[in-house]
């Protein structure tokens, strides 16, 4: 008993241990599943600030591509000239040596400055500059020529200029620094930087414009001592002080120098200057996204380069996690097992020490008794000698008595009676117990009837006020009801009335539509026939302007008609002729303004066109670019996607080699895919003439070597295994195992084989009568 205890208390120590080794390793286990699931939900918070900023970036991508694209319009449209006038425009296009450029062109406005610097120029902004004199007329002269318009030329050499000012004139009042709110910061910043005078005075114009030294007579010519002032009143006071050159505002208004003022509201502006202001603000706009957009790229690699840190931490918690885990596992499988010995030890202990404890009560009991029997031993022995005694003494009176036997028979008689008698007593109290509680029951349930007959009319009276009240608002709701009805009818008939002037009203629109349509035809005729005639007339002016009158004179041989038949014919040619001007119809004269009204809608389309043609050649460029661009990215996915099919053929194909062919390589962006197999000692086979078995381990082959070349975050698989032998599925649980660090795999199967090779098994069940899928979760 010694030695068992003593085992017990060891038990008892190792216990202990035990139980602080599990609270310790149950701490571990808390924090790893605290950390994991910190760095789980910190990771989705990355994910989910990487998407936002890919789409961010991608928005940046979209907005900076479109204003590359409107950049690269304009851009194309200056470098073409196609916003000079016909003249002009000629000839820039023939690059005549000498010939140096629009004057527009030559130079530089900053911004915030256009619409002064515009005024002052007029019409010498598409002056075109050249070396000298000698090159303007050869110009002058190709026009003629040609028959191009007509165009003005500012020689560098040979023009004269005034004496130029050499300081900004000034004014003693004080004027508000402030610029109006129609300019924006970049304006602002623009004009400050530019403001070289005080009180409103910028500088000279010369000096604003930005241009080459080469040009410097040319700009001195155009612009003079000329000078930009903040607004008109600060010019009138320049005015006043003796300032003899023309004075302009920034808005455009101007003084000149002998006090003419011209301004207001204009809505003229330069094609081409307007459109060099749009490129410098486009050029500004792609330089800030670009810079945002490298910022959210930079932010997209920061967030990028953090999730995986803590992925790779995550991952080397859950391995670590996964290897307590097992130990954990085997602690408890050793921890069990000595609860179970501790447990067993224990009850073995238990049941010894009971049974010692009864075995020690029984032995105390049985020495009690032992000392009562003795003591009940001699008492019976006295008891013997004294009815031995007694005996005696009854031997001798039992001589006296007779009819003994019939007295004790009687004596029994009445005994029985009396037993009888009592178990019928016992019977009857039951019975009087009972029926007494049944009558207080009975007195319980009068007084309750009495309280109920009592409140009756109480509470037929309360039902009665409740009944009334209920009525009342029957009714009140019933005349509610009837009110609603009366308004639904009267609003369906608005409805109708509505419904028939609605149609009335579609009815007209679409005989106005038609007339509409008439009315374009007609317009579109008139047009045609306002051009035909234009042609006409123009063909014969032309044919006119070509007829010298004393020429025609000379050549022409008159001669009197010498007979009737010659008369006839001539007759008849006029009749011909004047059927022709007939044909042609009435002179309208305000064909010509509508001619006017139709060619600018005509030279508005035609602008549109070039722009939609620029627009579509960028657009076909971009395309080419991206088609290039995922034609190298699909060849590198294809080398690597098939060397990795290559090697997935040969892991799970039993060394059979892989292969995909590109069905049409010489068009990668329409081209397909075919796969085929060569098993050893057989010849290659295409997908179609595997067996069932065969196409599934292609395709898990095909699909994981796509998942090698870009891993997925998750993959799903619906019954792969399906067409597979044990030996195969076995295959590929294992391969599935080997990227589970990479992605988490989720099957639908019914093999048994992968159930035994999952980590966790969802049952799915489904009660058809209210179409409901329960899930039922296994640990593995």
């Amino acid at each position: 008993m010694e030695k068992l205890k003593e085992n017990f208390e060891k038990f008892i120590q190792e216990k202990e241990k035990f139980e602080f080794q599990k609270e310790k390793k149950e701490k571990e286990k808390v924090q790893s599943e605290k950390e994991i699931s910190r760095l789980t939900s910190e990771i989705d918070n990355l994910r989910e600030k990487h998407s936002e900023n890919v789409k961010n970036k991608n928005k940046m991508n979209f907005e900076l591509q479109n204003l590359k694209i409107k950049k690269n319009a304009i851009s194309s449209a200056i470098e073409n000239n196609e916003t000079f006038n016909k003249s002009i425009k000629y000839i820039l296009d023939k690059k005549i040596n000498g010939v140096v450029g629009a004057f527009v062109n030559l130079i530089e406005i900053p911004f915030g400055f256009e619409a002064a610097i515009q005024t002052l120029s007029g019409g010498m902004f598409q002056d075109i500059v050249t070396q000298n004199t000698e090159v303007a007329r050869n110009c002058i002269e190709l026009l003629k020529k040609e028959k191009m318009g007509r165009a003005s030329f500012l020689p560098m050499n040979d023009i004269k200029v005034f004496k130029s000012l050499n300081f900004l004139p000034k004014i003693e009042k004080n004027f508000s620094k402030k610029l109006s709110g129609e300019f924006s910061e970049s304006e602002k910043k623009s004009i400050v930087s530019n403001t070289k005078g005080q009180n409103g005075i910028i500088d000279f114009a010369r000096n604003i414009v930005k241009f080459d030294k080469n040009l410097e007579k040319v700009v001195q010519f155009v612009y003079g001592n000329s000078v930009v002032v903040q607004n008109l009143e600060i010019g009138i006071e320049l005015l006043k002080k003796g300032f003899s050159d023309r004075i302009v505002t920034l808005n455009g208004d101007i003084i000149t120098s002998r006090g003419r003022m011209t301004g207001g509201f204009s809505q003229r502006r330069d094609e081409l200057l307007f459109q060099k202001k749009e490129l410098k603000k486009l050029e500004e706009k792609i330089l800030e996204k670009e810079k945002k957009f490298f910022e959210f790229n930079e932010k997209v690699e920061k967030i990028f380069e953090k999730a995986e840190k803590i992925d790779r931490r995550k991952k080397e918690l859950q391995n670590n996690f996964r290897e307590f885990q097992n130990e954990y596992s085997e602690f408890v499988k050793s921890y069990d097992n000595f609860n179970g010995n501790f447990s067993r030890e224990k009850r073995s202990i238990d049941t010894l020490e009971y049974e010692i404890s009864q075995i020690d009560d029984f032995i105390s009991e049985k020495e009690k008794k032992l000392l009562q029997n003795l003591e009940l031993i001699k008492k019976i022995d006295e008891y013997i000698k004294e009815n031995n005694l007694k005996l005696e003494k009854l031997k001798i009176e039992s001589s006296k008595i007779e009819n003994t036997e019939k007295f004790f028979q009687k004596l029994n008689i009445v005994d029985k009676d009396y037993e009888i008698l009592k178990v019928k007593k016992e019977g009857n109290k039951k019975r009087y117990d009972e029926i007494y509680s049944d009558y207080k029951k009975n007195l319980r349930e009068i007084e309750n009837i009495v309280q109920f007959e009592n409140e009756k009319e109480i509470l037929q009276k309360k039902l009665n006020s409740e009944i009334f009240s209920k009525e009342n608002e029957i009714s009140k709701y019933e005349n509610e009801n009837k009110n609603i009805l009366s308004e639904i009818k009267k609003n369906e008939e608005e409805i109708q009335k509505f419904e028939k002037f609605e149609r009335e009203i579609l009815g007209e629109l679409k005989n106005l539509e038609i007339e509409i349509v008439k009315f374009q035809s007609e317009n579109e005729k008139l047009s045609e026939k306002i051009k035909k005639n234009e042609k006409d007339l123009n063909f014969e002016t032309e044919k006119i302007g070509e007829i010298d009158e004393s020429k025609v004179m000379q050549d022409e041989e008159y001669f009197e008609i010498s007979n009737e038949k010659e008369f006839l014919e001539i007759k008849k040619e006029l009749s011909k002729n004047e059927k022709r001007r007939a044909e042609i119809g009435e002179v309208d004269l305000s064909s010509i303004e509508k001619f006017e009204r139709e060619n600018k809608e005509y030279e508005n389309l035609v602008n549109q066109k070039k722009d939609l043609v620029e627009s579509r050649k960028t657009l076909l460029e971009f395309i080419e670019e991206i088609e290039n661009e995922v034609r190298v990215k699909f060849l590198t996915a294809y080398e690597e996607i098939n060397k990795n099919f290559e090697y997935m053929c040969e892991n799970i194909l039993n060394g059979a080699k892989g292969n995909i062919k590109l069905i049409n390589p010489e068009d990668i962006l329409t081209t397909g895919l075919e796969l085929s197999v060569k098993y050893k000692n057989k010849p290659e086979q295409s997908l179609l003439l595997l067996s069932g078995g065969e196409k599934s381990m292609l395709a898990v082959s095909f699909i994981m070597a796509i998942f090698m070349f870009r891993p997925s975050p998750f993959t799903f698989f619906d019954e792969i295994e399906a067409a597979l032998d044990e030996k195969n599925t076995k295959k590929i649980v294992e391969l599935l195992h080997n990227f589970t660090d990479k992605s988490q795999f989720i099957l639908i199967t019914h093999n048994k084989e992968t159930m035994k090779g999952s980590h966790r098994l969802y049952g799915i069940t489904m009660n058809k009568e209210i179409g409901e899928t329960k899930v039922v979760s296994v640990d593995v």
